[in-house]
């Protein structure tokens, strides 16, 4: 009986142990099947559309494959300007590509829609929010407190301006205060005789048009625009300030109307406009419009400083990046968040593409260690004394609606209706957009 026992108690094991056995080669063999999979993505972004910039991205999505053999990735371009609108039809319709590059308003824009994921959980390993810049670049990507981007570069705008003709105008230092600037703006006009413009301010009705006029409202003192929903506080005596001086500056031709920041650049690169806010690429944009900018030219002919401000000592500029969000319909969001690392932080990224395009890395680390590939004294100034004080602009849903009455207003203005009316008007359409 008890050698029964025993022979029973020796098979059951033996019976176990293969079980156990085949069980974990099973395993093994769905693992090693599961690793093997091809995964497919897809990347929508605008950097691509331009035949100057495709190729890096191409590169970069190359890179990732090569580091990740399983992986494949769709790179889709997308213009610019189509961005907002597409990016909302592929919502809706629920074909949103798997990583999407973004700025401005369009994270709330689609988080409101509940088609982009919560990154937090990914981007709190390995201390990635702890190593980036700053706060204010984290909180750009953010929508009513939650992370659904990250920062991929960081593009604050500063204020450019042109040495030779600053100098050739009896000009020796870029101006800190609105009242100095205005001063400027006419000893330039005077000097050229109108043949260069003083400053560039995009008159048109482009969205980019809403992003680089704000600080100006801003360095007005009108900080709190569009913050409180219930309040966009458009009628507030700041704002009519910068609604007077939009229009002092066209009725005067101290800048071209109805030119976009596109022609702005043209004017810049060709010594035809000493001032300009624009933000870290600027260098490189200008280098790609004028071939005779070498690094040193173009560092012999231009400077960048804070933006001017009424009282001289406000710091503003616009916490504006280029942002990557993973859709909430991606089936492989794992491997698209080692995507999107990749674009934002390794070395091949800053290196090929985020410092050669003139923008900032979003990492704290990668600044470090490229520290010698961003010496110049422009990226200094906007290291040590623009990108520090960088405000997140009021992103909502709704900002987008909002900002182009804003410039409708300023479209207005600089048709030389009268300051006062154009206040009210767009104070009224502000309140009926927020709060309906």
């Amino acid at each position: 009986m008890k050698k029964a026992v025993l022979m029973a108690i020796a098979l059951m094991t033996l019976i176990l142990t293969i079980i156990f056995t085949n069980g974990c080669r099973i395993a093994d063999t769905s693992s090693k099947a599961a690793d093997n999979k091809k995964m497919q993505l897809s990347y929508i972004n605008w950097v691509s559309a331009e035949m100057a910039t495709r190729n890096k991205i191409d590169a970069i999505i190359d890179e990732f494959v090569k580091k990740n053999p399983n992986v494949s990735i769709e790179n889709i371009p997308i213009p610019f300007d189509e961005c907002p609108r597409q990016l909302v039809i592929m919502s809706e319709s629920g074909s949103l590509p798997d990583i999407i590059q973004m700025t401005g308003y369009w994270t709330a824009l689609l988080a409101s829609q509940d088609t982009l994921i919560d990154l937090t959980g990914y981007a709190e390993e390995g201390n990635y929010i702890l190593d980036s810049y700053s706060k204010s670049f984290v909180d750009a990507a953010k929508y009513n407190g939650t992370l659904y981007a990250i920062p991929a570069a960081l593009t604050p705008s500063g204020f450019w301006y042109n040495k030779q003709l600053m100098e050739q105008a009896g000009i020796k230092n870029p101006p800190r205060t609105i009242d100095e600037l205005n001063n400027q703006l006419k000893i330039i006009k005077k000097k050229f005789d109108g043949k260069v413009y003083g400053i560039g301010i995009d008159t048109t009705t482009i969205d980019y048009a809403f992003t680089e006029n704000l600080p100006y409202f801003w360095a007005f003192g009108a900080k709190d625009l569009l913050e409180d929903p219930s309040d966009p506080n458009f009628e507030q005596p700041a704002v009519l300030d910068a609604l007077k001086w939009f229009g002092s500056v066209a009725e005067n031709g101290y800048s071209p109307v109805n030119k976009e920041t596109k022609m702005e650049r043209e004017l810049m690169a060709n010594n035809k406009m000493v001032y300009k806010l624009d933000g870290t690429y600027f260098k490189g944009i200008l280098q790609d419009i004028n071939s005779n900018l070498s690094d040193e030219n173009f560092d012999k002919i231009f400077g960048v400083t804070t933006m001017p401000t009424k009282d001289g000592v406000l710091q503003c500029t616009n916490a504006e990046i280029h942002s990557l969000g993973i859709a909430e319909t991606c089936q492989y969001k794992d491997i698209a968040w080692e995507f999107v690392k990749f674009m934002a932080a390794s070395d091949y990224s800053v290196e090929s593409y985020i410092i050669p395009m003139g923008m900032l890395p979003p990492q704290r680390s990668s600044i470090t260690n490229n520290y010698n590939k961003l010496s110049s004294a422009q990226i200094n100034t906007f290291l040590g004394e623009i990108a520090p004080y960088a405000k997140v602009m009021p992103f909502s849903p709704k900002l987008g609606v909002a900002g182009k009455e804003i410039i409708n207003g300023l479209q207005q203005i600089f048709k030389e209706e009268k300051p006062e009316e154009v206040q009210t008007s767009v104070a009224e359409a502000l309140k009926h957009i927020y709060n309906r």
